[in-house]
């Protein structure tokens, strides 16, 4: 879907500078140093949903967990504007935001870095010579799996059925074992630790089943 630009979008994202990732500033393995202020990353974790759309996951995660830390990923400008407006409005300390696409995700974090990666409704990219552009494909689950290690995971939700079972080929494909999977999330014994983003909420209620796999890094 096409965005509504922002008017004077570039002069409303210097206000929220205190929370944004600038690229020439990442140093893969060193996130909670640079970012956060953490200089003893033992037993700290650090979780990444790559497409926070209007940020309601990722700021309900931070918040929930305020002994974690957070990257919000948003390609769209103007649409991780209104993630920062609600962060903002939030008070959140252990979130942060970069804006962009992740082309290549071993550029950006160092192996076993990420406690684990969440990939909440991504484009379906649904024409078949575009497969190698969606989140799941199995050469990105795979680059994912080794950021997020043995102890970690990849999350995805849909209410794509056809991405959902595409989805599942390519984990395959990847050799990734699963641990939780589900094709009505909402009604399923994961249903109490979800939390919906704006977009699972409208479909939900329309009663479009939600789909969730987590998979395992290794």
């Amino acid at each position: 879907m096409r965005q509504r630009k922002t008017k004077n979008l570039e002069e409303k994202l210097l206000d929220y500078d205190d929370i944004l990732i600038k690229k020439e500033n990442i140093r893969p393995g060193h996130w909670l140093e640079d970012f956060f202020g953490n200089k003893t990353a033992e037993n700290s974790r650090l979780y990444v949903e790559i497409g926070c759309g209007k940020g309601r996951f990722i700021t309900e995660m931070a918040k929930q967990n305020p002994g974690d830390y957070f990257v919000a990923v948003e390609g769209q400008p103007s649409v991780a504007h209104k993630a920062l407006k609600l962060t903002d409005s939030m008070d959140i300390g252990n979130l942060r935001f970069y804006i962009g696409y992740v082309d290549s995700p071993e550029d950006m974090w160092a192996k076993n870095e990420l406690a684990g990666i969440y990939l909440n409704f991504s484009d379906p990219w649904p024409k078949k010579r575009h497969a190698k552009r969606r989140l799941t494909h199995h050469k990105k689950l795979i680059a994912y799996s080794r950021l997020v290690g043995e102890e970690g995971f990849i999350q995805f939700k849909t209410d794509n059925d056809g991405l959902f079972e595409s989805a599942l080929e390519e984990i395959e494909i990847a050799g990734l074992g699963i641990s939780e999977l589900t094709r009505d999330l909402h009604n399923s014994e994961y249903a109490h630790n979800n939390i919906m983003t704006e977009y699972e909420e409208k479909f939900s209620n329309l009663g479009e089943k939600i789909n969730m796999v987590k998979i395992m890094g290794k």
